[in-house]
C-alpha cells in the first residue's frame, strides 16, 4: 500500500467499501509486520468525516447550531412535498419522483449550481424541481434544520472562522474527481496549513 499510514494521519474515502478495504489491507500489514497489537487506524468515508466534525463541534456547546437532519428524514421531507404538490399530479410514483429530487438537490449543492439557473424554467421537471427544492430550503430555514448537502459549507465556515481545528495530516484517497464543494474544502485546508494528500483514482484491488 503505497501509503505512508500512522494512527495520526486521517484517511478520507469517497466510500464505505474503500475505507473498509484499506482498513483490512493496514490490519494485514502490521499482522505481516509480526505485530501482535497496534493503534487503531483513523479511514472513513468523505461524507462520515464531516458529520464527525459537525458532532463534535455540535458536542462541544459553544454555540446554537442547526438540527442536522439524517438521511431518512430529508427523504420523508422530499416525499411529502413532491406527494402535496399540484406538480405531482401526472406522476405515478411519487416515492421516484421525490428520491430523484433529493438527488439531485444533493449534487446542485455539491457543484455549485443554483435553483435560480435558467436552465430549470426551461422544462416542466426543471420548473417542478424548483418548485420543490424552494419549499424544502424553506422547510429547513423555518425549522432551523441542516440538510447533509449543505453540511459541507458550514464545515468549511466553521474551519474558516477557526472554530474547528484539524491538526492531523489528511490524505484524500481514491476519488476519481473532486468536486467544487470539495474543491473548497481543500483550499480552506491548506489554508490551515494541514497537511494534505490527494490521491485521485482508486487502486486496483481484488476482493
Amino acid at each position: 500500500l503505497a501509503l505512508n499510514i500512522t494512527s495520526n494521519t486521517t484517511i478520507l474515502t469517497p466510500n464505505r467499501r474503500l475505507s473498509a478495504w484499506l482498513i483490512q489491507l493496514y490490519n494485514q500489514q502490521q499482522i505481516a509486520n509480526g505485530k501482535a497489537a497496534w493503534e487503531s487506524v483513523d479511514i472513513l468515508p468523505y461524507n462520515s468525516w464531516l458529520k464527525r466534525l459537525w458532532d463534535e463541534y455540535s458536542f462541544a456547546g459553544s454555540e446554537s447550531l442547526p438540527t442536522l437532519l439524517t438521511q431518512t428524514q430529508e427523504a420523508y421531507l422530499w416525499e411529502m412535498i413532491v406527494s402535496k404538490s399540484e406538480m405531482s399530479q401526472p406522476l405515478l410514483q411519487v416515492s421516484e419522483a421525490a428520491s430523484t429530487a433529493h438527488s439531485a438537490w444533493q449534487l446542485l449543492n455539491e457543484w455549485n449550481v443554483k435553483t435560480t439557473h435558467p436552465l430549470f424554467d426551461t422544462m416542466d421537471d426543471g420548473r417542478a424541481f424548483k418548485i420543490w427544492a424552494t419549499e424544502f430550503a424553506d422547510l429547513c430555514k423555518k425549522n432551523n434544520w441542516l440538510d447533509n448537502s449543505r453540511l459541507p459549507q458550514h464545515i468549511i465556515d466553521l474551519l474558516h472562522d477557526g472554530k474547528i481545528s484539524c491538526n492531523n495530516p489528511i490524505i484524500f484517497y481514491g476519488f476519481t474527481e473532486f468536486s467544487p464543494s470539495m474543491q473548497k474544502m481543500i483550499s480552506v485546508l491548506e489554508e490551515k496549513k494541514i497537511n494534505l494528500t490527494l490521491h485521485e483514482s482508486e487502486p486496483s484491488h481484488d476482493k
